[in-house]
């Protein structure tokens, strides 16, 4: 099963390239993607960014030429309720129950080892791409800070797509340098990598 990263949070995407053996640089229209083996299993990687000229035509083509099965979005969001806090992990996917493995996964895995401090606060909600009119005080949910372009692709797509949204302050410029996000990017690499495995 061939899995395809698409991520938007750039410590993130620079620790799974360093990660990456075998690394392997593609050209479409000057936007890129990469793919080399991820421990043991081949991944794909794709950085949405600003650089990014056209993120679905580039998606479009890593799907089809590569047979890609699965998809992993990570990106940032901000809290809709005070239960998120940042420095926490949303993870929700789609259609619903497509990567409930992956869900499980992640919310039963500490990702951390003996040397690591305190492990991820990793919840299941709602990533919304516009501020919800009403949102129930029950429902964990963020604001998703890269827009809706990528989800109403990969909707569209019908893929099973696990996303993964780092809760951030509302400044995210200020914090994204700070050492606890470089802690959670280490430790979503951790879970990254599980999930890869896991997906065989």
């Amino acid at each position: 099963m061939k899995t395809l990263i698409c991520s938007a949070f750039s410590l993130e995407s620079e620790y799974i390239k360093n990660a990456l053996s075998e690394l392997q640089t593609f050209e479409q229209e000057g936007d890129i993607w990469y793919r080399g083996k991820f421990y043991t299993k081949i991944l794909f990687l794709v950085e949405d960014s600003n650089n990014i000229k056209d993120i679905d035509s580039l998606l479009e083509t890593v799907i089809n030429n590569e047979g890609i099965f699965q998809v992993i979005t990570i990106g940032l969001g901000t809290s809709l309720n005070e239960k998120l806090r940042p420095g926490d992990v949303l993870i929700e996917d789609h259609p619903a129950d497509s990567c409930q493995r992956l869900v499980d996964l992640f919310l039963n895995s500490n990702s951390v080892g003996e040397d690591e401090s305190a492990s991820l606060r990793i919840f299941t909600g709602n990533i919304f791409t516009e501020t919800p009119q009403e949102l129930s005080q029950d429902t964990l949910g963020c604001l998703d800070l890269e827009g809706d372009n990528l989800f109403k692709f990969l909707q569209n797509k019908g893929l099973p797509t696990l996303n993964i949204r780092v809760i951030v302050p509302e400044a995210k410029e200020e914090v994204l340098e700070d050492e606890i996000y470089k802690v959670i990017a280490q430790k979503l690499l951790v879970l990254l990598k599980k999930a890869v495995e896991h997906l065989g």
